[in-house]
């Protein structure tokens, strides 16, 4: 299937929708599963008749495991195929953006099937749960209700999980900013709540969490969007990440520009943070790194002080 998928993107755009439509079937059809079809040969052929026989409920659990697992896998391979190595330069995550968030016109076929295929590289699931796809227009499920706290608390959680290479990649190309840009209240607010919910989920690869602290500092730097931030919970969310031993060193260099642009921008944010432990955090952290994202740090130091 694979070779098949591959051969129908002759451009970014020529015939997306039959490969929208291949990948689906290579995805969710159970005949293409080989997952399930070795478990299921397995058990018809392997088991003995000492065996107790397992409940249906069993049975559909680990079917439904092997779905999830199998279309987890297709949606990695085809971000492979799309930016990798295998297609050459003809194709890339980048183009699929601009075609998926061209505002030409109304929502297009070819816009909403690149939406589709970017949401399911991305492949994000909620711990515990398979692949929901998002409802229209942005067709991404990580933006489904992110306003609420549960969506928040759903992404933040360590088990939840996501292509974690391609979503860093779309948060360089503005692309979920530009779809909260561009929907119907045209509002950066969910943008903002994505953001502070993936800083905090504790399973990210580095890179991702990398490019959300460039995601808020470009935030936080802009008069337009800084209120988006100026929230007691955020301001803590993002503290709170300070904290982590293992920080790197470049997500702390953007988060210290995040807060200290808030701390100068709110005496309210800057007494919040002044009543926190960051203070002693950041004077911990400045013994290890490097001139640059020592000064920054200093100038947030200077802004912690009562």
């Amino acid at each position: 299937g694979g070779d098949d998928f591959e051969d129908s993107f002759d451009s970014p755009v020529q015939e997306v929708a039959e490969a929208w439509a291949k990948l689906q079937a290579i995805a969710l059809q159970d005949s293409n599963n080989p997952l399930l079809m070795d478990q299921i040969v397995g058990g018809f052929y392997g088991g003995s008749e000492e065996d107790e026989p397992e409940s249906e409920e069993v049975q559909l659990e680990r079917t439904n495991r092997l779905r999830t697992a199998w279309a987890e896998r297709v949606g990695r391979y085809v971000a492979f195929c799309i930016d990798g190595v295998t297609m050459g330069p003809g194709l890339r995550i980048r183009d699929l953006v601009e075609v998926a968030c061209d505002r030409g016109g109304s929502l297009g076929e070819d816009q909403r099937v690149m939406r589709r295929v970017l949401e399911f590289c991305v492949h994000y699931k909620a711990a515990g749960a398979g692949f929901i796809a998002g409802s229209e227009p942005t067709c991404c499920n990580l933006l489904d209700g992110i306003m609420s706290e549960a969506a928040q608390r759903a992404i933040a959680h360590p088990d939840s999980r996501m292509n974690d290479i391609v979503l860093a990649k779309l948060l360089k190309l503005k692309y979920l900013r530009r779809l909260c840009a561009s929907g119907a209240k045209s509002s950066l607010q969910p943008y903002a709540a994505l953001l502070v919910a993936l800083l905090q989920r504790p399973s990210n690869a580095v890179n991702l969490t990398l490019q959300v602290a460039k995601e808020l500092a470009d935030l936080a730097c802009a008069s337009e969007t800084l209120g988006l931030l100026r929230d007691p919970a955020k301001i803590q969310a993002i503290a709170e990440h300070l904290q982590r031993p293992t920080l790197h060193e470049m997500v702390l260099y953007y988060a210290a520009i995040a807060l200290n642009r808030l701390a100068q921008s709110s005496p309210a944010v800057q007494q919040q943070l002044q009543r926190s432990t960051l203070p002693l955090v950041l004077r911990a952290h400045m013994v290890r790194v490097s001139l640059r994202v020592r000064a920054a740090t200093q100038q947030l130091l200077e802004q912690t002080r009562a």
